[in-house]
């Protein structure tokens, strides 16, 4: 399979992961395949008392995994992985050499049981209160990771963080308490509930926008429609499918890509089904339809334009070197990226040597490490 092929069904899985009880734990394979390793984790520990809140793995046995979270919670995490900044995919073999990783502590009680050896570690969120930490890895004897298969889990990281950010959303919330809608609402996600017949139950503010001013989906008679009629027949069929099985024996989602007239990026309508344990609790219903679906609107330009608003304001960049910003972050080199925006390569050197100025970095590496901190904290 193609490494783009990998990487779209990585996508898929992780924006559905806020919605399922082990949802990362089906994250993780994708993963995996993605960055063409041999296993994967998640750790989420409590930075007041060190405690591994949360542990998940993908071919790593119940006993390794609590031997990985007795290392963190005793401290054993070496400076390198605590200082990384936050977004940034590295390395094991660029953070320290073969020879010291494999004397250290960290290695030969956390890692070397599990048999594997070369690492790539990111940090997708730092907060105050919590800090995450995801980890792929090969098994001992295997080649150390490419620079392209470090770029797909960079690609991956905005969207487990946007992931992680709507997962503490739903979890956070008292959904049967007034705030409920309102705190949905502070979601950039579009979040629609619906019924068996397409009828919407409930959608947050960003889904609104869409559904009013996209000329690709709307609400005709209270029900969620696509105008391509391929596509509106696919959603039904899906809602049918879901409604005819218990919502908490499926596992089944699907992926619409709805395209847009004007030539502008695809919306991504993700479709699961509506498990309400997944929430602990019913959202405030506008009628008594019973849910079938919870769909995710995926905008990537209004996600593009949030980001370029956010570099402009952190370090004064213009609209130009914002945009050439952000296609640097892909990781594909000045080129692709030139192409991308139809502008010469001469023009690229020329607004990031204005954006190193500005940001204070002198590499392209650490201007990708430094706008990933930035905008993931």
């Amino acid at each position: 399979m193609e490494m783009s092929q990998q990487i779209l069904d990585a996508i898929l899985r992780i924006h559905e992961a806020p919605l399922t009880t082990d949802g990362w734990t089906a994250v993780l394979p994708f993963i995996a395949a993605a960055t063409h390793s041999d296993s994967a984790n998640m750790f989420v520990q409590n930075v007041v008392s060190g405690h591994a809140q949360y542990v998940t793995g993908f071919r790593l046995s119940p006993a390794h995994l609590e031997a990985f979270a007795t290392a963190l919670e005793a401290g054993m995490l070496p400076a390198w992985a605590i200082a990384m900044p936050a977004g940034a995919v590295v390395p094991t073999s660029s953070a320290v050499s073969d020879r010291d990783f494999a004397r250290s502590a960290f290695y030969n009680e956390a890692i070397r049981p599990n048999g594997t050896f070369y690492g790539l570690a990111v940090k997708p969120l730092s907060g105050a209160r919590h800090r995450v930490f995801l980890a792929a890895a090969r098994r001992l004897g295997r080649d150390d990771f490419k620079p392209l298969e470090v770029d797909a889990l960079q690609m991956l990281v905005p969207h487990i963080v946007t992931a992680l950010q709507v997962g503490g959303r739903l979890n956070a919330l008292d959904l049967g308490a007034k705030a409920a809608s309102h705190a949905i609402d502070q979601l950039e996600t579009g979040f629609i509930l619906v019924g068996e017949d397409g009828r919407i139950l409930f959608a947050n503010r960003v889904a609104e926008e869409h559904l009013s001013q996209s000329v690709t989906i709307n609400a005709r008679e209270g029900r969620l429609l696509i105008l391509e009629q391929g596509q509106d027949r696919a959603l039904r069929r899906t809602l049918a499918d879901y409604a005819a099985i218990s919502p908490r024996v499926l596992r089944a989602k699907h992926l619409i890509e709805v395209r847009r007239r004007d030539g502008r990026p695809p919306l991504r309508l993700i479709i699961s089904p509506f498990r309400p344990e997944a929430v602990e609790a019913n959202l405030p219903m506008l009628s008594c339809a019973d849910p079938v679906a919870i769909i995710l609107i995926v905008d990537q330009e209004r996600e593009q334009s949030s980001w370029k608003m956010r570099l402009r304001h952190e370090f004064g960049l213009t609209a130009a070197e914002a945009e050439l910003a952000l296609e640097i972050m892909k990781g594909d080199g000045r080129d692709a990226a030139a192409a991308r925006l139809g502008i010469t390569v001469a023009t690229v050197r020329t607004h990031l040597l204005h954006i190193f100025d500005k940001t204070g970095v002198h590499r392209q590496a650490e201007l990708v490490r430094l706008l990933l901190d930035r905008m993931h904290v």
